[in-house]
């Protein structure tokens, strides 16, 4: 179906749902804290770059939360020399937690 000037169709090849560009995303955005060389690198799930680089855990861990606060939900995982998961903070209400199964 075609819409007419001004009264467009909204599922037309190319444009976006207006009911869709509302919706809130479900899960968390992550952030990784991990081991790179010999600093700590920050990284976003997704992400080809590392978002920042620091010379101790702490500032890393730091940086990470700071991101996720304005990033929420958000996830911070920190890992170990290993690749373990060494510890997980969660931040903000994630509106998947609310679904039923």
């Amino acid at each position: 179906m075609v819409g007419t000037a001004g009264n467009a169709d909204p599922f037309a090849a190319g444009s976006h749902n207006r009911l869709e560009s509302k919706a809130k995303m479900l899960g968390r955005h992550v952030y990784r804290v991990h081991p790179d060389g010999e600093e700590w690198a920050v990284t976003k799930d997704g992400e080809d770059r590392s978002r920042a680089n620091y010379e101790s855990r702490e500032e890393a861990v730091a940086e990470a939360i700071r991101l996720a606060r304005s990033d929420q939900p958000a996830k911070v995982r920190v890992d170990n020399d290993d690749g373990s998961i060494a510890e997980e903070r969660l931040i903000g209400h994630d509106p998947s937690d609310d679904i039923q199964p």
